[in-house]
């Protein structure tokens, strides 16, 4: 009874989907290196004809515009991108790094419960500072590479729109 609840409730929200828009744009590099923009992604961009970057949220896409804090930006608008390298090769280091503070939290909350002594053994400490350190050394020294990129017409920010329409 459940199951047959959950695929009708499915099938409502399907027939009220939307389409999928989001911004591509493709530095140097190849085909493999397409950075994507979609709602709510944090984008650093410099207009044309101005010397400082701006930093902000994409609130909207549209077909012709993106809005960023709510401010609408034509693609063609933009000059340059401040692409962040290497954030979606971080999932490992952060798992790591992340397990590692949440076994240090869990064993000193059981040990503060239980009355243990000592709260951490030396050993536990050596093993998740191990972790810790090259997770600190990861995300502040090689994960925060930022290069800058200029919109040419032959590596142009486009906006891409999936339509989902039932026929």
């Amino acid at each position: 009874m459940i199951r047959i609840f959950v695929v009708i409730i499915l099938l409502l929200f399907s027939f009220q989907a939307e389409a999928q828009r989001f911004m591509t744009f493709q530095p140097p590099g190849g085909p493999r290196k397409k950075v994507t923009y979609s709602l709510m992604d944090e984008i650093t961009l410099k207009f044309k004809g101005e010397k400082g970057f701006y930093t902000g949220s994409i609130t909207h896409i549209t077909d012709t515009a993106f809005f960023v804090n709510n401010i609408s930006v034509k693609p063609s608008q933009v000059d340059a991108l401040r692409v962040r390298t290497g954030k979606d090769r971080a999932i490992i280091p952060r798992l790591l790094g992340g397990g590692a503070h949440l076994y240090l939290a869990i064993r000193i909350i059981n040990s503060l419960i239980n009355n243990l002594n000592p709260i951490i053994t030396p050993w536990e400490l050596i093993i998740c500072g191990a972790i810790i350190i090259p997770y600190y050394v990861y995300e502040f020294a090689v994960n925060t590479k930022i290069r800058t990129y200029r919109v040419m017409p032959y590596r142009p920010l486009r906006i891409v729109i999936l339509d989902s329409k039932l026929y």
